[in-house]
């Protein structure tokens, strides 16, 4: 197994060794299930329609931040329901992919929720299977319990895991496509469901050689941690409207600075820090609620989080 810092979604991987932070590029849209407009739904060979709503609040996976998509339905035969959109990555690139999920009513037996990666476009009409050049990155369909709340990276049972390498020549531009899919088998027995999923992400490395095209963000944004609570490590995303310098710095309630984890110049886009709960001497530091502060360009913006261990 590689011995790496892993990228939780999204963006341009640095380490930084004294607060075991890591960054990366998301290459995904909307992956944070809350707007809609990035993903193209097909039902597939469907027998029986899934309902389903972006930014769904009620409910959602324990590893979940903000609004997820929930999905629902009564199913007699089946339902198998793809959201996708496409992607222009780099051939021979590794690239993240993670997620969460979870089956909000506790009795789903034969359940799937698939991270799919392929050359070929999915079908947008109903009726057909998505079959070709598909690489199944997880699916929890092999031994999955009912009530499962996790994330594809640990919990998924089938599927070569959170690793995907574009075809082609190095550095050659592939376009790919990146779905979601969610089923339920019934088998001739009605039998009602609801599962959420949150936080697909889709993340290219820094230090490949390889440069990504930008990404496109409407507004500045530093977003709620998440888990939080936390008892070992959070993330914390935030988005740039253009290149900035940035600092990122987390303070105790008294005001006083923690730990650094972004220092540095970058262009427009989403990323994302993981913290570890230490100091910038690498001490892990006393259950409680912190301060982490964005400050990019003439932007600044403050949130709170948890620490309980």
């Amino acid at each position: 197994m590689k011995n790496r810092v892993i990228l939780l979604p999204f963006y341009m991987v640095l380490t930084l060794c004294l607060a075991s932070v890591a960054i990366g590029q998301e290459m995904l849209k909307g992956g944070n299930m809350e707007d809609e407009s990035a993903w193209k739904v097909s039902h597939l060979d469907s027998d029986d329609t899934t309902k389903y709503q972006f930014n769904y609040t009620e409910a959602g996976p324990s590893a979940g931040s903000g609004g997820c998509l929930y999905l629902w339905g009564d199913i007699v035969e089946d339902t198998n329901i793809l959201f996708w959109q496409e992607l222009i990555l780099k051939a021979g690139v590794e690239y993240e992919i993670s997620g969460a999920f979870v089956d909000l009513g506790n009795s789903i037996e034969n359940f799937w929720c698939e991270i799919l990666v392929s050359t070929e476009a999915p079908p947008d009409s109903p009726g057909v299977d998505y079959g070709g050049s598909v690489t199944v990155a997880f699916n929890t369909w092999d031994g999955t319990p009912p009530g499962i709340d996790g994330t594809f990276q640990d919990d998924y049972s089938k599927g070569p895991g959170p690793w995907y390498t574009a075809p082609d020549t190095l550095g050659a531009e592939v376009t790919v496509y990146f779905a979601l899919n969610v089923g339920v088998w019934a088998g001739g027995t009605t039998r009602s469901f609801d599962v959420a999923v949150d936080e697909l992400s889709f993340v290219v490395p820094e230090g490949t050689g390889v440069e990504v095209s930008p990404v496109v963000v409407n507004q500045f944004e530093l977003y709620q941690n998440y888990p939080n609570p936390f008892n070992s490590l959070t993330q914390i995303q935030y988005s740039l409207t253009s290149e900035e310098k940035v600092r990122l710095k987390v303070y105790d309630m008294l005001g006083h600075v923690i730990t650094t984890l972004v220092d540095q110049r970058q262009l427009a886009g989403n990323y994302s820090v993981q913290w570890d709960g230490r100091d910038d001497h690498g001490n892990g530091v006393s259950n409680g609620v912190y301060i982490y502060k964005l400050q990019a360009g003439s932007y600044a913006q403050t949130r709170k989080m948890i620490l309980v261990k």
